[in-house]
């Protein structure tokens, strides 16, 4: 969400309703996960993992559209104008294939191709961008609220 005062941040909100002993919604609960924190984390994680070494990468994409969640190394979103909008600017995710970092856009890639209409299987494969021969491990997260990433 764009402010005119503060950077540009992505967010995911989580939001479960309270209900009371009789089925009535009494209240909710709700926390926002800064994706900027996401992106620090995964960060932290390459750099502490000696398993990924000195070219790991890690990232988090949509199972849905293959839209980046997060990523350690990269911008996972841009800004671009937009008439439309209260701050005329407005913030699109890049899809894991067009990642400005060379390495997650050609895991990316990979991933597409193998995949079917963006319905990823996190396979495990061996995959070359520059020269240099890489890993994908993939797993999968899902849950029954609709949350279905690619880690």
């Amino acid at each position: 969400f764009p402010t005119p005062t503060l950077p540009t941040y992505l967010i995911i909100q989580c939001n479960v309703a309270v209900i009371d002993e009789n089925g009535r919604c009494v209240g909710q609960l709700g926390k926002d996960l800064l994706l900027n924190f996401l992106n620090k984390f995964l960060l932290q994680l390459v750099s502490t993992d000696a398993m990924l070494g000195d070219g790991g990468r890690a990232f988090v994409f949509e199972s849905r559209g293959g839209l980046l969640v997060g990523a350690s190394h990269g911008e996972v979103y841009f800004e671009q104008p937009c008439s439309r909008c209260s701050l005329g600017i407005s913030v699109v995710r890049y899809r894991a294939d067009q990642s400005p970092d060379a390495v997650v856009s050609a895991a990316g890639q990979s991933l597409l191709w193998s995949s079917v209409n963006y319905q990823f299987s996190a396979p495990n494969f061996y995959f070359g961008q520059g020269g240099s021969s890489y890993f994908h491990f993939g797993r999968a997260l899902s849950d029954d609220l609709g949350l279905s990433w690619q880690i």
